[in-house]
């Protein structure tokens, strides 16, 4: 270390993308299991709102973190934001009292005559 020079323990070891590649990361991660929750429990209520928490959670890490290297972190972190908005807001207007979905079961009932 130079005489007159203070380094900051954080940055130091952060590296040259600092905590932005972290939490790019962190939020890909998330979206991919929002994504995931989504798909595979679409038609339960606790699936779908789970899949709105965890974009939530992508999205404030996103948003919370300095972007620095990366300025597209704080687009990706709205796009997640309004995924939770969305999802969440599904799974209190499209599910009351933790009903299923309506499936097609008297569609098919009906042809079968």
């Amino acid at each position: 270390m130079v005489a007159g020079s203070i380094e900051n323990p954080s940055t130091a070891s952060s590296g040259i993308f600092g905590s932005s590649a972290s939490a790019g990361l962190k939020l890909g991660v998330c979206m991919l299991l929002g994504g995931l929750l989504a798909i595979f429990a679409r038609n339960r209520k606790g699936g779908v709102m789970a899949a709105g928490v965890v974009y939530l959670i992508g999205g404030g890490i996103g948003i919370a973190t300095n972007p620095g290297v990366f300025a597209d972190l704080r687009l990706w972190s709205v796009l997640s934001l309004l995924l939770a908005a969305l999802f969440l807001a599904a799974g209190f207007l499209c599910f009351p009292r933790g009903r299923k979905a309506p499936t097609n079961d008297a569609v098919s009932d009906e042809t079968e005559d």
